[in-house]
């Protein structure tokens, strides 16, 4: 079976996603897949400051209220200066952004053409899977959904403040978080209900936790004075520092993240339960099974051959390594987390999950 067969029960494919803000695309605009405001913004922009923090967050409703953020996506995803008409400035903001990124971050390898020198296999087909699964992530908003909540919290008087009910919805958000984005997926739709659901018990605590590194990362959350008082009541202020610690090795590319996250999905167990939690696919198809099965592989593959595209193959091995470890990492600590309170919040959004889908 190809993988585009079983992409959508519909007619036809669904659209293209732009990387950059996630409209409608119109195609390989300068190397990255793009809509076309993006690409007249690529080619005209003229170098700018972010107002903010340099981490604003870019989508269709958002994309022309920062340039200089806009434009740091753009390079980050691999758009080439060097196609543009009259690239002098452009290129001098290039370097001075790679310039930045070596000060601040990881420094990153350089970006293989996909037009003049492509070791890249992914095809049109596994170009859009990726597009749409980063925008059906981003979609959700859930790094302003988390901060919008802080803010709000850190508003109230401090009785209020400390309310442990309080810092848990919060947490909540990042396990609820899960099921838009893997609704989103036609593969998960093409799986009976009943596999569905297993999906959902067996994986949602070990990667609603994943998301929710992934999520306090992006909104700095371990920032916030008062949620982390929260969180050493709830966790144990030991198991909030080396949760932390956990959470600054993440691996920086965020589209690896998304990517894991949706692999990680549709495995038949990805966190350590013991074993009379343990939900079997046993009884179900060998036709549900084998589809499980086929599209772990789709998403596997498509990891890896963007990473390849991106870095390089020795790079590639080691952000795979570190890709792994990190989640290696996670599961030791979750399963290290004793609070009862957060086992049974989790509890919940896992029941509740698995009934909305029988609903559905």
């Amino acid at each position: 079976m190809e993988s585009k067969k079983i992409l959508s029960k519909e007619t036809f494919p669904p659209p293209l996603i732009c990387l950059v803000c996630g409209d409608v695309a119109r195609g390989m605009n300068f190397e990255v897949i793009t809509c076309m405001s993006c690409k007249a913004f690529f080619r005209r922009k003229k170098e700018s400051r972010c107002l903010l923090n340099n981490d604003c967050i870019i989508t269709k409703q958002t994309r022309g209220a920062c340039s200089a953020c806009r434009l740091k996506k753009c390079f980050t995803l691999g758009m080439d200066p060097k196609v543009l008409r009259g690239t002098t400035k452009r290129a001098a903001a290039y370097i001075n952004f790679q310039q930045q990124q070596q000060q601040t971050y990881v420094p990153q390898p350089t970006t293989i053409s996909l037009l003049s020198k492509d070791h890249s296999t992914l095809t049109f087909d596994e170009w859009n899977i990726l597009s749409n699964i980063v925008h059906a992530y981003d979609e959700q908003n859930i790094v302003i959904r988390i901060q919008h909540a802080l803010q709000e919290q850190s508003s109230l008087p401090l009785k209020l403040r400390s309310k442990q009910s309080s810092t848990l919805d919060l947490v909540g958000l990042f396990y609820t978080a899960i099921q838009p984005f893997i609704e989103r997926s036609p593969y998960f739709h093409d799986l009976p209900i009943v596999v569905r659901q297993v999906l959902i018990h067996n994986n949602l605590n070990g990667t609603g936790a994943f998301n929710s590194l992934f999520g306090a990362l992006q909104a700095n959350v371990f920032d916030n004075e008062a949620h982390i008082l929260n969180c050493n009541e709830i966790y144990g202020a030991e198991y909030v520092k080396e949760s932390e610690r956990v959470m600054r090795r993440l691996e920086s590319d965020t589209t690896l993240i998304k990517m894991l996250l949706i692999i990680l999905v549709f495995s038949s167990n990805c966190s350590i339960i013991s074993s009379e939690q343990i939900f079997s696919l046993s009884y179900t198809s060998t036709t549900s099974a084998m589809i499980l099965t086929h599209v772990q592989d789709i998403f596997v593959v498509i990891l890896w051959k963007y990473l390849v595209y991106k870095y390089g193959f020795i790079e590639a091995v080691r952000r795979l390594n570190r890709l792994v470890k990190n989640y290696l990492d996670l599961l030791n600590r979750v399963h290290e987390n004793h609070s009862k309170q957060h086992a049974e919040m989790v509890n919940i959004i896992v029941e509740k999950t698995a009934d909305s889908l029988a609903l559905n």
